[in-house]
């Protein structure tokens, strides 16, 4: 049987999201494949967490990259950043994991985290976010905000089409001059 092993990645992961504890067999269950087929593909749960934050550190670059680069319309770099969350949702959520941060080498969080910093500072310069707060403090509320409806969507309260407008109206709405 062929699987789509990005498919079968997202719902390993939203599996290990919903319950860190999860046997082989329990997620192997959650997936709709055999525990052999699994242990085929990952053949332990730690070699499977490592795929999932390997993905995840692409996705952090992706992210770094889009933040980084010179932007002429910044409304249209945080909506590329929003919308790069949104369709990375399963792997955006499994930051929210207890052990997430231990499964990290050393400053990689940080150096997402900076660069989102700076990119909030972009926007507080040209005008767009306020300057009540810290470029900090956006980035925390920007975390927060894209974590949150992305459950929202999770729990079913939200289409997928929905998420990515919800997070721009909350954060502009929220911190917009």
């Amino acid at each position: 049987m062929a699987f789509d092993r990005e498919e079968l990645l997202k719902k390993l992961a939203m599996a290990l999201v919903a319950n860190p504890g999860s046997t082989m067999q329990e997620l192997a269950d959650s997936a709709g494949i055999s525990k052999a087929s699994l242990h085929r593909i990952y053949s332990t749960k730690e070699k499977l967490q490592a795929t999932i934050v390997e993905r995840m550190r692409e996705v952090f670059a992706e992210i770094r990259r889009t933040i980084q680069k010179p932007h002429e319309d910044y409304m249209e770099a945080l909506r590329e950043l929003v919308a790069i969350h949104c369709r990375n949702s399963t792997y955006v959520l499994f930051t929210g994991r207890d052990d997430f941060f231990k499964m990290l080498q050393d400053g990689e969080w940080d150096a997402y985290y900076n660069d989102l910093e700076l990119f909030f500072r972009e926007g507080q310069e040209c005008g767009l976010l306020t300057l009540d707060f810290s470029a900090g403090v956006i980035g925390d509320i920007f975390i927060s905000l894209v974590t949150g409806i992305l459950e929202c969507h999770l729990w079913g309260h939200l289409t997928e089409r929905e998420m990515e407008k919800t997070i721009l109206r909350a954060l502009l709405g929220g911190i917009e001059r």
